[in-house]
């Protein structure tokens, strides 16, 4: 450091004063030595200043960034399970609801089918009025299974 210099005369324990003697040798002076280990003492306290002021800043800021970044990988992670596992499940349900419909239809057109062809052999085989009241029949006790079925309590699978 270039300029005016001056004289600054401290009393150092008995220790200090041995020490810097030593590390000054014969190549170098107790001022010079002296004027380097004040630099750095000074440039610590500084720095220990600065880290005790900037620290809650730094604190601050990583938290932050560490926040957008876990809001990014939430972002992505979203688009991918839309993409990769939910989208895949609602294609699959929906082939699987068409095809339910499907055979549900059929299976409705069937019966009726069916129901037509047992009216016309037991109008031919006995006589219409008779065919009805079978009809009616079926038709009230298939109504009260439901009901029965479908109603408060009723197990499923029965």
């Amino acid at each position: 450091m270039a300029g005016i210099r001056k004289r600054l005369q401290i009393w150092l324990p008995e220790d200090f004063y041995d020490a810097i003697i030593k590390e000054c040798g014969e190549h170098q002076s107790a001022s010079v030595l002296g004027e380097e280990l004040l630099r750095l003492g000074f440039a610590q306290r500084r720095g220990e200043t600065l880290q005790t002021e900037s620290l809650p800043v730094i604190r601050e800021v990583f938290q932050s960034e560490l926040k957008k970044t876990v809001a990014q990988i939430r972002l992505e992670i979203r688009e991918d399970l839309q993409s990769d596992v939910v989208q895949p499940i609602k294609d699959q349900t929906r082939r699987s609801d068409d095809r339910l419909a499907g055979l549900i239809v059929r299976t409705i057109r069937s019966s009726g089918i069916a129901q037509r062809m047992l009216y016309s052999v037991a109008a031919k085989l006995f006589n219409s009025d008779l065919a009805l009241k079978m009809y009616e029949s079926a038709r009230e006790q298939v109504g009260k299974e439901l009901a029965k079925r479908s109603g408060p309590g009723a197990e499923e699978g029965e």
